[in-house]
């Protein structure tokens, strides 16, 4: 089964969900953070299994100037599919050629199918 993988900061994600000021349901705005794009496209990795996520963290990894936490997002390429998000495969930049062929920009998207999705993700996993 072929997985999404998008990398982000998980602190976006999580620091502030408890806060008084969101209502039940909402999210902060910092996790929009991640999901900047480049000329209308969204940069994601397609893998199929738990080795080639490793794989891919590490060609992530040695593109940092330092030591960090590589954290990322993963889910069923079927999601994007439902949504008519168009794929195009667009090799990566990493030192791993083989995970640069792993690499595709997200293309013709709707943001609100995006903002619709990760609102929709978001509430099911953290209420």
């Amino acid at each position: 089964m072929t997985r999404v993988v998008r990398f982000i900061r998980k602190s976006r994600w999580i620091e502030h969900f408890d806060d008084v000021w969101l209502d039940a349901g909402d999210i902060p705005s910092d996790p929009l953070g991640d999901l900047t794009t480049q000329n209308n496209t969204l940069s994601i990795y397609l893998i199929d299994n738990q080795s080639d996520l490793e794989r891919l963290a590490a060609a992530i990894t040695t593109m940092k100037d330092s030591v960090s936490v590589v954290d990322y997002a993963i889910f069923e390429l079927s999601l994007l599919q439902t949504n008519d998000v168009k794929l195009k495969s667009i090799p990566g930049q990493t030192a791993d050629e083989l995970v640069n062929s792993w690499h595709n920009d997200v293309i013709k998207s709707k943001m609100q199918t995006q903002i619709d999705e990760l609102l929709s993700r978001a509430n099911r996993h953290w209420t």
